[in-house]
């Protein structure tokens, strides 16, 4: 899917495991079923496994979203680092493809089109599953942990299989992980690794390389995957403007989200827009700030993994699971009554799905924050436009 596409989809968006997380906790019926299924996978695998199995190949399966991706990267260097003399692959999406590239190597990655997945891109076609039969690895870690990534790996002959997912696909996997509840969500990846290999899980796991200078550009991206996730674009364009008067800065958007009339509008004010066309001149143009100001999305966290400072405006969605590590990543979230609980990743809306206001977004006020964002500049020490470094 397109860098487009994705921030312009706003069909509901539900949890894939959903349905089978509500059959697990039905006390009868539930229990009958993963008997059911665990019995199946058990002879499935007894007749598939070990056939035509390829020693000391490695498969890593990570189907995700951009913010997603960026998340499984800790998880993913320490498969590499332990396995140093496996051949490995990263199974991706395309958008993410273009993630993975700033950390590892071209042909460490292989692509699986969303074309090649079906009802909804959640079961794998032949195809998809023919191009992992190929690979033929010994070992499959399974960072996707949805009925996705089930459809593709059921019938592997890999030996190891290491994953998260609902209990009822527990008998597919060697090295089953049940899937945590609690924060951050690089953990839960860290979590699978972590069932064969010993993690020390130190400040160095969690934080990226810093790459910015003082002197840099802001950079302002205020869009969402879903408008419950956005602050008001008004109030961006206005920060922008009160910002613009000291530093250098700009605003960026996918196309067809900015309307020609607005962009004209912030045009006339002296702001500089750019339209990322795709992900790669997204990536391109993230590496020209210092800063990067937005919402709980993915281009935040692509900045995030390219060592900028990062300023995220939280609505829906619990800072704790998702925040970037480090003093250079700040944010700022309007408490409310039906704001996310200690413990949990969203609001009880789902994220925001099922909200009819968007009040902890509509309630944050332009004047917090601005204030919060120049108490962040200031700390950083990020240079005016008017007194670069020398």
């Amino acid at each position: 899917m397109e860098y487009s596409r994705l921030v312009r989809k706003r069909k509901n968006i539900k949890n894939e495991n959903g349905v089978f997380s509500k059959l697990e906790d039905l006390p009868f019926i539930g229990k009958i079923l993963i008997i059911l299924a665990d019995t199946i996978f058990f002879l499935l695998h007894f007749f598939v496994i070990h056939k035509n199995m390829r020693k000391g190949d490695i498969v890593i399966i990570s189907f995700h979203r951009l913010g997603d991706t960026v998340f499984t990267i800790p998880a993913i260097k320490e498969i590499f680092s332990h396995y140093k003399n496996y051949k490995k692959k990263i199974l991706c999406y395309p958008e993410s493809k273009k993630i993975y590239e700033i950390v590892f190597k071209s042909e460490e990655l292989e692509i699986l089109d969303k074309s090649e997945f079906i009802f909804g891109q959640r079961i794998a076609t032949q195809k998809a599953r023919e191009k992992l039969k190929r690979l033929n690895p010994e070992i499959i870690f399974d960072l996707t942990g949805t009925v996705t990534s089930v459809s593709l790996i059921f019938n592997s002959s890999a030996s190891t299989l290491i994953g998260m997912n609902s209990r009822f696909f527990k008998g597919i996997y060697t090295s089953f992980v049940k899937r945590r509840k609690a924060p951050h969500l690089i953990d839960s990846y860290l979590d699978i690794v972590n069932a064969t290999i010993p993690i020390e899980r130190s400040k160095a796991i969690y934080e990226f390389k810093k790459d910015f200078n003082p002197n840099g550009k802001i950079i302002i991206h205020p869009f969402a995957i879903r408008d419950a996730k956005a602050w008001n674009l008004t109030k961006y364009i206005s920060l922008a403007e009160y910002l613009n008067d000291n530093y250098l800065v700009e605003i960026v958007s996918p196309p067809d989200v900015l309307a020609d009339n607005i962009k004209e509008e912030i045009i006339k004010k002296g702001i500089a827009v750019t339209i990322t066309e795709t992900i790669d001149n997204l990536i391109q143009k993230l590496k020209e700030c210092s800063i990067f100001i937005s919402n709980d999305t993915g281009p935040l966290y692509i900045a995030n993994l390219l060592g900028k400072a990062t300023f995220t405006i939280y609505g829906p969605t619990n800072p704790e699971y998702s925040l970037p590590f480090g003093k250079y990543h700040r944010f700022i979230q309007k408490e409310l009554e039906c704001s996310p609980e200690t413990g949990h990743q969203f609001c009880y809306t789902l994220a925001g799905i099922y909200c009819p206001v968007y009040e902890c977004m509509n309630k944050l006020d332009f004047e917090e924050v601005k204030n919060s964002i120049l108490a962040f500049i200031n700390d950083i020490d990020l240079q005016t436009k008017n007194n670069p470094i020398q």
